[in-house]
């Protein structure tokens, strides 16, 4: 398999970021972690990823504000989003406009099945 640019964004654990980079890059994809905020959009519009894989604990807000900076690049591309959250958090951030939505606990076979789907 060719290598795919993959960012991996998480925010609330470290570990869960790397547990999900080494599944990636296991699969095959080149996987990079970025930060939150506009200095993850402005890495995200730099690198111009094949997707962005999301992990947050942060406010329905807050995501809505990064997704939305995330879609709305100076090339205008969309980038394919999975975000992965909370049970609980479901409705809510099916409504921010993900492309794929994971729920913990998460997998590593779930999670690259996923990036698949989306990427190939």
């Amino acid at each position: 398999m060719a290598e795919l640019s993959i960012l991996v964004h998480i925010v609330a654990r470290p570990y869960d970021a790397e547990v999900m980079r080494r599944a990636l890059i296991d699969a095959g994809y080149k996987a990079e972690l970025t930060e939150w905020g506009s200095k993850g959009c402005e890495q995200v519009e730099r690198d111009r990823p094949a997707a962005v894989v999301l992990s947050t604990r942060r406010a329905e807000e807050e995501c809505s504000l990064f997704l939305r900076g995330l879609r709305v690049g100076a090339h205008g591309e969309s980038v394919p989003v999975i975000v992965v959250v909370e049970p609980g958090s479901r409705l809510a951030t099916t409504q921010l406009g993900a492309d794929r939505l994971l729920l913990r606990p998460l997998d590593a076979a779930t999670l690259v099945a996923a990036v698949r789907a989306l990427v190939g």
